[in-house]
């Protein structure tokens, strides 16, 4: 609605006069005096660890990008940055390699292609980070445009910018969650209730390590009020939260009242938040289409990918829309979520080449996911983008960027990752289909979501006969893995543990047919599989 484009233009041009002058300053009297964190992040502006360059990171509403702003974050990345792009877990991206002569270049660049910096680092709100394949699969119903459309309003907030701490927001389009709604600070999970939109609503869980189940929220709420939720839960954070804390995220608040007072205070909060958005806008017309009846398209193309030559492991990286036949979308994964310079110009220029409109995505694993391609067109993507498949869980696996970009990193989780993926390749490839996903972080601020799932690691110094040594903390959300939060794993060991790990799952299964996953397999020998860890603690 013009009204929020307004009133957030208003609020970036006061941001970024505020950000040159401090810029200037910073270049002036050095990061030691004036830190770019303390003024950059929540303008997307970053100093990258022992370079005298930059990281810009543009703002990408859940995840979806327009082929001509895919083409200009490559233009721009290679025209003023090192070339290098990072795929983030929140449906972001960061063009690395700026140089400090290029930084407000590159942001005036971006908002030429309605790509902008603000609330996507600091102490502000952040990106809406929601399911993949919502309007695309099977779903309770498609989330996409509530996310956008709700997060719009908080961006014309003055308050949006300067909050105790960061906000994060995730939503879901089906019970499976695969937004992670229930691990961030504020989530909705969609829901279908005598044929309308519903959300269920979870609370205070958050990225740390202190596997804190999230609470679900006593109410479910229609989906048109999302918008409410979201505000008055920006509102209540402000009010209740110490601005100097240094740890002050929402789950603090939320430890330090209780559930009991939060379910009390937060209607009173509600209330405030529905006299302040419909005194701005009318939410009937904020939500007006979004139920819009999906428009076949001509093109459609079902093929059968095994008679023209695909294999399973191709397949996989294959899914087809839910509401017409012969209409697919392609994942295509970077490793450790690094596209290198070049690379993306490639992808562009194949897309640009497809005679139909096409839609493009990042996904909250790393991923571009390209939708609305034929089965002739899902085969080409596959053929010519062949190393960019994923055709293991293994390979699946998500890294934060790690040293030597990352400021805060302790270790090199891609470098990690790509020594665990060698190792395999060289003693085995077949073992690689025995292990799930690993979720790795440089640091234990768990930008890979490290809690989720089976295997997490989460970076550390470990001592070892007198010796500092870069390792990892492994954590685990299966039961039966006991070492989960006690085992620190030398880096130089991770391959050969992973390894050793993925044997005994082999072995196990010639003797136990019906082991279905690798968490079927922990829970069925979780003695073996503890001995195993304990061997590299």
């Amino acid at each position: 609605m013009e009204i929020l484009e307004k009133e957030f233009f208003s609020i970036r041009r006061k941001m970024l006069a505020n950000f040159k002058e401090q810029f200037e300053k910073h270049l002036e009297l050095g990061e030691k005096e004036i830190p770019i964190k303390s003024f950059g992040a929540v303008n997307g502006v970053y100093h990258e660890r022992g370079n005298e360059v930059y990281f810009i990171r543009p703002r990408v509403r859940a995840g979806v990008l327009s082929l001509k702003q895919l083409k200009g974050i490559s233009d721009i990345a290679d025209q003023y940055g090192d070339g290098e792009i990072k795929l983030t877990t929140r449906h972001g991206l960061q063009i690395r390699g700026v140089r400090k002569e290029n930084v407000y270049t590159t942001l005036d660049e971006l908002a030429k292609y309605g790509l902008y910096t603000q609330a996507v680092g600091g102490k502000s709100i952040r990106n809406m980070v929601i399911s993949a394949y919502s309007g695309f699969e099977d779903e309770a119903f498609d989330i996409t445009p509530y996310a956008v459309r709700s997060v719009n309003y908080l961006f014309q907030n003055e308050d949006t910018y300067s909050l105790p701490g960061k906000l994060k927001f995730a939503a879901s389009n089906k019970e499976t969650d695969e937004g992670n709604a229930k691990y961030s600070d504020m989530g909705f999970i969609a829901k279908k209730i005598d044929g309308e939109n519903y959300f269920e609503i979870y609370f205070d869980f958050g990225m740390n390590l202190s596997m804190k189940n999230p609470y679900r929220y006593s109410k479910v709420i229609k989906a048109e009020e999302m918008v409410y939720y979201l505000r008055a839960t920006v509102m209540m954070f402000k009010d209740n939260m110490d601005m100097k804390n240094p740890r002050a995220r929402l789950r603090t608040m939320c430890r330090m009242m209780g559930v009991e007072a939060f379910e009390a205070k937060y209607p009173q909060y509600l209330q405030k938040a529905r006299e302040e958005i419909d005194a701005i806008i009318d939410v009937k017309k904020l939500y007006s289409d979004i139920d819009v009846k999906y428009k076949e398209k001509p093109w459609a193309k079902k093929v059968d990918f095994i008679q023209r030559g695909l294999t399973n492991a191709e397949i996989r990286n294959i899914k087809e829309c839910f509401y017409q036949e012969g209409i697919y979308a392609v994942k295509l994964k970077y490793r450790g979520g690094v596209i290198k310079k070049g690379e993306l110009a490639l992808l562009v220029k194949y897309l640009e080449k497809v005679s139909h409109d096409i839609k493009i995505r990042l996904s909250n694993n790393q991923d571009i996911i390209i939708f609305d391609l034929s089965g002739d067109e899902a085969i080409d993507i596959v053929k010519i983008f062949n190393s960019l498949l994923v055709k293991t869980d293994l390979e699946d696996s998500i890294t934060c960027t790690g040293m030597p970009r990352c400021r805060l990193a302790i270790t090199s989780s891609k470098i990690t990752m790509d020594n665990i993926l060698k190792y395999f390749d060289k003693h085995d490839t077949n073992l690689k289909k025995q292990l799930p996903m690993i979720r790795m972080s440089g640091c234990p601020n768990s930008c890979s979501l490290i809690f989720k799932g089976t295997l997490g690691f989460a970076g550390m110094i470990k001592s070892v006969d007198d010796e500092r040594k870069m390792a990892y903390t492994m954590i685990s959300e299966n039961k039966n893995i006991i070492h989960s939060m006690k085992a620190v794993i030398v880096e130089e060991n991770m391959p050969k543990m992973l390894f050793e790990l993925a044997q005994c799952r082999e072995k196990f299964e010639k003797f136990n047919t019906d082991v279905k996953s690798f968490d079927d397999f922990v829970n069925k020998n979780a003695d073996e599989v503890n001995e195993i860890i304990a061997k590299y603690m």
